[in-house]
């Protein structure tokens, strides 16, 4: 497996961010869905919004959704309902409808900063990062030292490439917060994106320090740190960074991501497996995670959960070659040729290539050698056919009457002599004369 080592920087858009790195074979997942965003609660335990609001605390979005939908059926004017059930769009990724969902609720309370914010996310997502931007400007205009606005402000600078305009609205955030972790995060970021890791290290080490002065573990720091040594080159540092950050957050999921493609990429299959496994329950539709994840069974051998992965990686993404030949060697390796040459004939047909019988290399070595495989099994078939047939000729010849399953009802041995023998069984010794 090739063990070079891709970066992708991703943020969040509310209130952090991250980044991440994935092997070749494996490039890193899209940016994780938005952070949690404060859900309110004004309402008794014994209320549907509380229950609601349990679901929500508890992970479980789709049984939040119907809830803040059934709060607001009896309920229309429940702000709180209404709010809450953009959150769950959003977080379940149902992008259409959370934008449909945020400018409703706005469109009542113009105001709402988080709603505001939240959408913003939304817009991101959508690839309308104009939209998002021109969204926070004018909140800005309100307060142009809202922390959570030029943070997010500076992601989405970021995200153009914009970079003087994502520094200046950093610069312009510190100048009243000089402790705001996040902005420290994201001038990182900056710094990295620009082929700048030793000062990106030097940020962060700040960020770092700040953190412990509010007496608080971020893990996002560490998974940061990770990417700059990764880039810098020493893949040591990187995963101590990123198993610190599973220390502190062990379902941490850029974290674990990373050490997955790193542990991947030197074949400690056991580590990558374990930390795909967690990435896979948070992306279940990710092609690249379904197949890192069967890449790491398959080193793992263990076929038959490989090849569910990859299977499930295929379905995602059709025409990923390196997945389609994964599942050649698989099936191979699994003892099952056919299924393995239908998976290398169709990587041949994606690659517009034939074979000749007598290539032995590559693709067409491997295929040619399915090939020579199944005709030596399907010849071993009819070898073991003809040899069966000669055996019954051979019993028939003798006068002997052949059984599969004893005797038909009825039939039964003359006195004295010994029942026959099922086939393929020793017949029994003859009696012994008396003496």
């Amino acid at each position: 497996m090739n063990t070079k080592i891709h970066s992708l920087l991703v943020a969040s858009i509310h209130v952090g961010f991250a980044l991440v790195a994935g092997c070749a074979t494996a490039p890193p997942p899209p940016p994780p869905p938005p952070p949690k965003p404060v859900v309110k609660v004004e309402a008794r335990p014994s209320d549907p919004l509380a229950a609601a609001n349990q679901s929500y605390a508890q992970g479980r979005y789709e049984d939040a959704l119907k809830e803040y939908s059934s709060v607001l059926a009896s309920d229309p004017k429940n702000d709180t309902a209404a709010f809450n059930k953009a959150v769950v769009l959003q977080k379940l990724g149902k992008h259409a409808e959370a934008s449909s969902a945020y400018q409703a609720f706005l469109a009542d309370h113009p105001d709402h900063v988080d709603a505001s914010l939240n959408y913003g996310g939304v817009l991101r997502a959508e690839g309308k990062t104009a939209e998002a931007i021109t969204l926070y400007n004018k909140l800005l205009k309100k307060d142009e030292y809202d922390s959570r606005v030029l943070n997010n402000l500076s992601v989405l600078y970021r995200d153009k490439k914009d970079y003087r305009q994502a520094t200046e609205s950093i610069r312009k955030l510190l100048m009243r917060d000089q402790k705001n972790i996040d902005a420290y995060k994201n001038l990182a970021l900056i710094s990295y994106d620009q082929g700048k890791y030793r000062l990106s290290q030097t940020i962060l080490g700040n960020a770092q320090r700040m953190a412990k002065e509010q007496n608080i573990e971020d893990p996002d720091i560490h998974v940061n740190l990770g990417l700059t040594f990764l880039a810098l080159g020493d893949k040591g540092k990187a995963m101590a960074s990123f198993k610190k950050a599973v220390e502190v957050k062990p379902d941490h999921l850029l974290g674990n991501y990373n050490i997955g493609a790193l542990a991947l990429a030197h074949r400690d299959y056991e580590l990558a497996a374990k930390s795909f496994e967690i990435a896979n329950k948070a992306w279940p539709d990710d092609p690249e995670v379904a197949a890192s994840l069967g890449f790491a069974y398959q080193g793992q051998q263990k076929f038959k959960e490989a090849a569910t992965q990859l299977e499930k990686a295929k379905s995602l993404k059709p025409d990923a070659e390196p997945v389609i030949y994964q599942l050649m060697v698989v099936w191979q390796a699994a003892e099952d040729a056919p299924k393995a040459l239908t998976y290398g004939e169709s990587l041949l047909k994606i690659q517009n290539k034939t074979c000749k019988d007598d290539d032995y290399e590559g693709l067409c070595g491997r295929i040619n050698g399915l090939k020579v495989m199944i005709k030596m099994g399907a010849a071993a078939v009819e070898e073991a056919k003809k040899a069966e047939e000669e055996k019954k000729k051979a019993a028939q010849g003798k006068g002997e009457k052949l059984f599969k399953d004893g005797p038909a009802e009825g039939d039964v041995p003359a006195d004295g002599a010994a029942p026959p023998p099922a086939d393929g069984a020793a017949p029994p010794p003859a009696a012994a004369d008396p003496k």
